[in-house]
């Protein structure tokens, strides 16, 4: 399967960062974007990926304001990624403590109006559901000490 970019095209891209396809060439608007899907991906949750396009959402599941939004999300990162390369890097904090830990003040390394479109989609999942029951290496422990949660 050769790798393209699916939730929004180089020219939409081009369009948000307000620059040429002389000034953005194509496929360097392509790769922002197959980042910025990247990113989308790992945002939106628990969902399997899409075998024929290699993302999580198919614009055939959801509805045209739910691809709009996903879309808008998509360059919104691709346009933090244009302007500055390192626009993913990982959360920092105001301050870390220890020896236990603490970390104080998240800081988004992620655009916050990028996740707010992701929100409002609903195509967000921060959690996935079980379909089986696998024994804990606690269980014996519960049993044993009445803790069974009740």
């Amino acid at each position: 399967m050769a790798i393209t970019t699916y939730y929004a095209t180089a020219a939409e891209m081009q369009a948000e960062v307000g620059v040429s396809s002389t000034t953005l060439p194509d496929e360097a608007a392509k790769a922002l974007v197959r980042a910025a899907e990247g990113e989308v991906d790992y945002l939106i949750g628990a969902r399997p990926i899409d075998t024929t396009t290699g993302r999580k959402v198919n614009i055939g599941d959801v509805e045209v304001w739910q691809w709009g939004k996903l879309k808008r999300a998509t360059l919104i990162l691709a346009a933090d990624l244009y302007a500055s390369p390192d626009a993913f890097q990982p959360s920092k904090w105001d301050r870390v403590e220890g020896p236990d830990f603490r970390f104080i003040g998240a800081k988004w390394a992620i655009n916050r109006q990028a996740v707010n479109e992701l929100d409002q989609s609903g195509l967000r999942r921060l959690s996935g559901m079980s379909t089986g029951q696998q024994r804990s290496r606690f269980d014996s422990f519960f049993a044993a000490t009445r803790h069974n949660g009740t």
